[in-house]
């Protein structure tokens, strides 16, 4: 079931980047995936929906996020602009497979409980 959402979301990934029409591939995914479980539809939905969005920082010099961007401050290092760059991935990552792992636990139980 992982390798499954994690080709999922490799899937998604990638259509993010093409910019695949993302209505299309979705109705050929459903079309594709009706003959699976309701409960494997869901985890890859939940797969998809985890995939951060990625946006331009925007004209007030702020990210997605609300924080200025990490090569805003005059005088930095590139050592410095990555290390903070480095650590606010970081602790996306860390927030966004806490999520993963809270739905699989929920998704586990609902499966165990049939």
């Amino acid at each position: 079931v992982m390798n499954k959402i994690i080709k999922e979301a490799d899937k998604f990934e990638k259509n993010q980047r093409t910019g695949a029409d993302q209505e299309a591939q979705d109705d050929a995914d459903a079309q594709q995936n009706e003959a699976q479980s309701p409960a494997e539809n869901q985890q890859r939905g939940m797969a998809q929906s985890q995939q951060p969005q990625q946006q331009a920082p925007d004209q007030q010099g702020t990210d997605e996020d609300g924080e200025p961007p990490v090569n805003n401050q005059e005088g930095d290092s590139k050592t410095s602009v990555a290390k903070r760059l480095s650590s606010r991935v970081g602790a996306k990552l860390q927030e966004t497979r806490a999520k993963l792992d809270q739905k699989l636990d929920e998704a586990e139980q609902k499966r165990l409980e049939k």
